[in-house]
């Protein structure tokens, strides 16, 4: 370390070396302490991560034995004074008392986070270290507003300060991801709920490593489960992530409730990495492709056909992605084997150039259930319900017929010939 110190000092560099920044504060320490772990943190944070009900290190999980924090680490302090010393200018790296938060002691109810949000035109301009300073309040501010106030600050930086990337860095910390977690299980605001979802869909779309330390704990699984079936309908996005076992889904008994995502318009959720409505559909094709022995899918397939909910799968044939659609064409698939009657429902309102296009981009077996929903398709008794079914720039009165090729190696091969019913010719040709 010592190394490290004596080369960022005679490069020129004003960067603190990692080995002096805390991971819970990201500033430079005043109190280091080295916990059993072999990790250092600064005594106040690491105190308030215990007394907050923490009893392992936020870096490395493992459980702390002994929970009185030990003296100071003097030689990485001397260290520290050292570097100060030789380094022309450290000041942006200090810890600084923030006046930017002022919580006002009022009614929870009654108070408007508005007022209190205020993003300078520092911090759009990239002023990372106010940032930090948000993250910190969120980490170990034992008050739950002002906890609740970095949430709305944090989000509002993502949305609007242009350093995207190096926000991503922050938030990715396991200290950060659990302290979102813990307003998760703690907070009562709706709109706090939300910013906290969003953002954890945002980092943990583009970091694998936030959904390994949100779903290391099956509690923290459990509580965003929790608030999507209580109305916080933008969580699909986060559970979509998680990829809980189907088990967890009929256990918990949320198919109802995709089905409730699914029904609603896309205007009525915020921009987020994913469509809320996407993430239902294609979540409710693995629970209807789940064979259970207690009935709870066949239900969930009847309340799809019994309802509205079977209009709005047909429509979301047209979402923007491969898999949005063809989770929703396998949604249509199951539902036409347990009750043929839908066919002509399906039929009469699928725009069906949507699937076509999805032929070439999915695997074998996908394929094969594509083959398999038109198939079923064509067994309409009635020649004018099939030739009325939209086929977009495919052709608009086209009949299908879909064939298993064998190759001489004996490996099969899926092809559909679709022809003009007017001349017979081939219109087009997926192999």
């Amino acid at each position: 370390m010592m190394e490290d110190t004596e080369s960022q000092i005679s490069s020129g560099k004003h960067t603190p070396p990692k080995d002096f920044v805390c991971p819970i504060t990201t500033l430079i320490f005043d109190d280091p302490v080295t916990l059993e772990t072999g990790q250092t943190y600064e005594r106040k944070a690491i105190q308030e991560w215990i007394d907050r009900g923490n009893y392992t290190c936020p870096i490395t999980h493992q459980k702390l034995h002994n929970l009185q924090l030990p003296k100071t680490n003097y030689v990485l302090k001397r260290l520290i004074a050292s570097w100060k010393e030789l380094t022309p200018s450290n000041d942006q790296f200090e810890h600084q008392e923030t006046n930017y938060v002022l919580v006002p002691q009022t009614g929870y109810e009654s108070y408007d986070y508005s007022r209190d949000i205020v993003v300078n035109q520092a911090t759009i301009d990239g002023n990372i270290n106010e940032l930090r300073l948000v993250i910190t309040d969120l980490c170990t501010s034992q008050v739950l507003k002002k906890a609740e106030l970095a949430v709305l600050k944090i989000e509002r930086f993502w949305k609007e300060a242009k350093m995207e990337g190096e926000i991503q860095n922050l938030l990715s910390k396991p200290p950060v991801v659990n302290g979102f977690v813990e307003i998760l299980f703690n907070s009562v605001d709706t709109r706090v709920l939300k910013a906290t979802v969003f953002l954890l869909c945002e980092v943990g779309s583009r970091d694998n490593d936030v959904i390994s330390t949100l779903t290391r704990v099956d509690s923290d699984v459990e509580c965003i489960i929790f608030l999507f079936k209580n109305g916080l309908f933008e969580a699909v996005v986060l559970i979509y992530l998680l990829r809980p076992s189907i088990s967890t889904f009929l256990q918990m008994d949320m198919a109802n409730k995709l089905l409730t995502v699914v029904q609603k318009r896309e205007d009525e959720f915020s921009k987020m990495c994913m469509n809320p409505k996407a993430a239902s559909v294609i979540l409710l094709a693995q629970v209807i492709e789940n064979d259970d022995d207690n009935g709870a899918v066949l239900e969930v397939i009847k309340s799809i056909i019994s309802g509205k909910a079977i209009e709005c799968i047909i429509k979301c044939l047209e979402l923007e992605y491969t898999e949005e659609r063809v989770a929703a064409m396998k949604i249509l698939l199951r539902c036409i084997q347990e009750d043929g009657k839908c066919r002509n429902v399906i039929a009469d309102k699928a725009e069906l150039a949507p699937v076509l296009e999805c032929f070439l981009e999915v695997d074998d077996q996908e394929q094969f259930e594509i083959i398999q929903f038109l198939s079923e398709l064509v067994k309409l008794n009635s020649k004018m319900s099939f030739s009325s079914m939209r086929f977009g720039r495919f052709g608009r009165f086209c009949d299908f017929r879909p064939k298993v090729c064998i190759s001489a190696s004996g490996s099969k091969r899926f092809e559909i010939f679709p022809f003009s019913s007017a001349s017979l010719t081939p219109s087009i040709f997926l192999r």
